[in-house]
C-alpha cells in the first residue's frame, strides 16, 4: 500500500495532525509510525508501523544503525540512559527559556 502521509510519533500532536488532515481531505492514505526505546537496549530505537514502512525502514535500518553506532561508541547502555535524561531536561530547560525570552521580548516592545 502506498501512503500521501508519513507521520512519526502517535502521540497528540501525530494524532492531531492525522485527523485534521483526513478532515481536510478524506481520501489522503496516511501512515502513523510510533518510536519506542529498545527495553534490552536504549541506543536503539522500535518502531510500530504497518508492512509497507516497515519494509522502507528494514531498507533504512542498516545504514542507520552504523551511524548509530558511530555516534554513541563510546557509550554503554547504561551512559547512553543518562544522556538521554540529560537531553530531556536540556529541551524542557530550553522550553522554559524560549519562553522567557519571548515574555521580555514583549515587555520591551511594550515599554
Amino acid at each position: 500500500m502506498e501512503y500521501d502521509v508519513c507521520i512519526v510519533g502517535a502521540g497528540p500532536s501525530g494524532l492531531s495532525c492525522a485527523i485534521r488532515l483526513k478532515q481536510l481531505k478524506s481520501d489522503l492514505n496516511i501512515c502513523i509510525l510510533e518510536k519506542a526505546s529498545d527495553p534490552a537496549d536504549g541506543r536503539r530505537v522500535l518502531l510500530k508501523n504497518t508492512s509497507r514502512s516497515l519494509q522502507l525502514l528494514e531498507r533504512l535500518a542498516p545504514h542507520q544503525r552504523r551511524i548509530n553506532d558511530v555516534l554513541f561508541e563510546r557509550l554503554d547502555a547504561r551512559r547512553f540512559r543518562q544522556l538521554r535524561a540529560l537531553a530531556r531536561d536540556l529541551v524542557s530547560s530550553g522550553d522554559r527559556a524560549a519562553a522567557m525570552l519571548d515574555f521580555l521580548l514583549h515587555e520591551a516592545q511594550a515599554a
